[in-house]
């Protein structure tokens, strides 16, 4: 039922592949299978952030976080989706943030470092909308670059004279 709700996805059909996942989480949860209760929990609440219906959007992203669904991974990625929701929309900022910090350490643990890239995406954004501008450098890796490149910087670039043109 995954693959089917998520070829009616891929076409478009959003209320079909709903159909299709809200079969599998019933079956799933009688033979209590996280993994995917948690999967099509998410989709089903991608499908609805799709139509923009950001309300249901975060109600299955939330009920994929229940703890009666233990599953470390999907869920991360769950709390991954919901930051962009809540901080980007402004639903909920603080609890994007906090949501982003453990995605983070959650990838941190894995040492999965594209995903600990893409969850300093949403922290850079929440410090940035804070007016926290030095820690959404640091979110970036901007500030990194900058202090590592300083040295390397042309005088002129820095504000100072060129000593070739002196």
């Amino acid at each position: 039922n995954l693959r089917l709700g998520n070829a009616r996805f891929k076409q478009g059909d959003f209320a079909g592949a709903r159909r299709y996942w809200q079969q599998l989480v019933s079956a799933a949860a009688k033979i209590r299978n996280n993994r995917n209760v948690v999967t099509a929990l998410m989709n089903i609440g991608l499908s609805y952030n799709r139509e923009g219906d950001l309300t249901r959007t975060i109600e299955y992203y939330e009920l994929a976080l229940d703890k009666e669904w233990p599953a470390r991974w999907e869920q991360t990625q769950v709390k991954s989706n919901l930051t962009v929701i809540y901080i980007e929309y402004g639903v909920d900022p603080e609890r994007g943030a906090q949501l982003a910090q453990d995605v983070l350490e959650v990838f941190q643990q894995m040492g999965d470092r594209n995903g600990q890239a893409q969850a300093h995406i949403p922290l850079c954004l929440y410090q940035m909308q804070a007016g926290n501008y030095p820690l959404a450098l640091d979110h970036a890796g901007v500030r990194r670059w900058f202090d590592g490149a300083r040295g390397q910087v042309p005088a002129q670039v820095r504000g100072g004279q060129d000593p070739a043109r002196q």
